[in-house]
């Protein structure tokens, strides 16, 4: 939980596994949409690789960029923290407030709840798996599942190109004066992925 009224929506079976952020007033209809979406990325994708764990994540959780079509892909750890690089003219007071040792420029990035995801891979975070993230502004509901939908399958698709050519990447983080180094494939490869229409209707 958060303190401002928001939570954690959490959806997960056969080692797919949703994960987002939302205000505390959505909640049934918000966690409801969420894993009616967990059940079609089941039943479309999971036959492609069976046993592939895969976590997706829907928000930004501490990466602050731009809010439109914004997503990562790697094949990782699912339990490796990102790290948080501090810029020189604010070092000094970040090495105050989270006592980092002499000459360490670093922290590491603790807004992905990997306690949740310790619990429901059952104390195995190192399990690798595929790790998406998305979150933008989207004109309607059904651009954004679509966004969600399109980018899943690709990296399912392409999960050894995936495991081949993705790198570190750094972006702002949400802390003035800081990156976050973050594992993805080619991110402006990744908005050229084309965006399929799934028919994706939640019950509510």
């Amino acid at each position: 939980m958060f303190s401002n009224q928001s939570r954690y929506y959490i959806s997960s079976r056969q080692g797919i596994t949703i994960i987002s952020t939302g205000s505390v007033d959505d909640s049934t209809a918000k966690q409801k949409t969420q894993d009616q979406l967990l059940n079609f990325v089941i039943k479309n994708f999971e036959h492609k690789a069976p046993g592939l764990p895969v976590l997706i994540l829907l928000g930004p959780f501490g990466i602050h960029v731009p809010k439109k079509d914004f997503a990562t892909i790697a094949y990782k750890e699912f339990g490796k923290d990102d790290t948080v690089y501090i810029a020189k003219d604010v070092l000094q007071g970040y090495r105050d407030m989270y006592h980092l040792e002499k000459d360490q420029n670093w922290t590491l990035h603790e807004m992905v709840p990997y306690e949740v995801v310790d619990s429901i891979y059952k104390g195995t975070v190192d399990v690798k798996g595929l790790v998406i993230r998305v979150y933008g502004t989207f004109a309607t509901a059904d651009d954004y599942h679509n966004k969600i939908l399109s980018l899943t399958e690709y990296a399912i698709d392409n999960l050894e190109e995936i495991k081949n050519q993705q790198r570190y990447e750094l972006l702002p983080y949400h802390m003035s004066g800081t990156t976050i180094s973050v594992l993805t494939i080619d991110r402006v490869r990744l908005k050229g992925v084309k965006i399929k229409q799934f028919g994706f209707v939640p019950k509510l």
